[in-house]
């Protein structure tokens, strides 16, 4: 091979990994296919600080994503590729491949140096450092969504209608509580609690000792995620209603009745419950009354509140920075792929997600 030669080839492996993007780097912005370009992210307050190009094989997509402590998480199916990001440079850390094709894995989360990752099956337990495996965890019947973790303490909310604690170091069951439906959407914690609801529109409220602390029922299936603050749980329905449940008692606080079902889990802010209507709107309501703030005329997913009291929300199509307490529009964003999730990071940042492999972060302008 050629001197010549040799250098082609340097080049090209080069643009193959993270791209900083300083400025003697901005050339190279229209060969990595940024998702949101420079100048439209200054028009919502950021700016570009790393692209990285997973370039993943034909009929491979990221399914889930998430940034936990200095690390971005993708996960790949197919082939339940995990890979490990820096969420600081974009450096790759390492890849893992985890169980097969006939497993999809769910939403991966950090226990202190472990990541935790859950199949349908099985419970994986990863260095963060390396992605080395430490164990694999047998559960008892599919889970349809990822557990939540407890300290040592895994959560498992059994498709087939058990829901049980594990050790997540031993895989040793601590107890189980049997509901009348399937559990799809992933329980809530809060302190010494774990609420759960399940498609049979029945929902429940345990202590952390598998104790059933009080019960109840909605008027239909409940498969998006609950969300658990101080006094309530936010509990979205397939019957298009939104019920505002007294930790305490389990009695309705409030309900909020939509116009269509609801199959996206809320988000709580400030005293502000954000409830996406998929396909239509987001609407904010006031936690404490239920009582419609704003709504916005487009479908969107929040991402953050920002410390200037703006807020970051999101479409596959687009980010839009918007005042939070009234919804008005200050900024928008176009995306050059669609978004498959944009997510919160460090220091006010945003990390960008394409189902397609491509990330990038967007640091916060002085």
């Amino acid at each position: 091979m050629t001197r010549a030669a040799f250098r082609c080839c340097l080049a090209l492996a080069a643009l193959a990994l993270v791209v900083t993007l300083t400025a003697p780097a901005q050339a190279q912005e229209g060969r990595v296919g940024l998702l949101i370009e420079p100048d439209h992210a200054r028009q919502i307050g950021y700016t570009t600080h790393w692209a990285q190009n997973l370039r993943l094989a034909r009929g491979t997509r990221v399914h889930q994503a998430a940034v936990v402590d200095g690390m971005v998480l993708l996960v790949e199916p197919p082939g339940n590729v995990l890979t490990a990001l820096s969420v600081t440079d974009g450096e790759l850390l390492w890849k893992r491949r985890l169980g097969n094709s006939r497993e999809p894995l769910h939403a991966p989360q950090r226990s202190g140096d472990t990541i935790i990752v859950n199949s349908e099956h099985r419970l994986f337990g990863l260095s963060a450092d390396t992605g080395e495996r430490r164990f694999v965890i047998e559960l008892d019947g599919p889970v349809a969504s990822p557990v939540q973790l407890y300290g040592r303490m895994a959560i498992v909310p059994g498709a087939g209608g058990v829901l049980y604690a594990i050790d997540a170091a031993t895989g040793m069951t601590q107890w189980a509580q049997r509901v009348p439906g399937r559990i799809t959407a992933r329980p809530a914690m809060l302190d010494d609690f774990v609420f759960v609801a399940d498609m049979s529109g029945r929902y429940a409220l345990y202590t952390l000792g598998g104790r059933l602390h009080w019960q109840g029922r909605g008027f239909g299936r409940f498969e998006a995620d609950p969300v658990m603050i101080d006094e309530t749980v936010f509990v979205p329905s397939r019957d298009a209603t939104l019920y505002a449940i007294d930790t305490a008692t389990g009695n309705d606080r409030w309900r909020y009745i939509a116009d269509q079902p609801l199959t996206v889990g809320p988000r709580h802010i400030d005293g502000t419950v954000l409830l996406p209507l998929p396909g239509r709107s987001l609407v904010a309501l006031d936690a404490a009354t239920g009582a419609e703030r704003w709504r916005l005329a487009a479908p969107m997913r929040v991402v953050t509140r920002r410390d200037d009291g703006r807020l970051v929300v999101g479409s596959p199509s687009r980010l839009e920075l918007i005042d939070f307490d009234n919804g008005r529009s200050r900024g928008s964003a176009p995306a050059g792929s669609p978004l498959h999730n944009v997510l919160e990071g460090p220091d006010g940042s945003l990390i960008a997600v394409s189902a397609g492999g491509r990330v990038l972060r967007l640091n916060r302008l002085p």
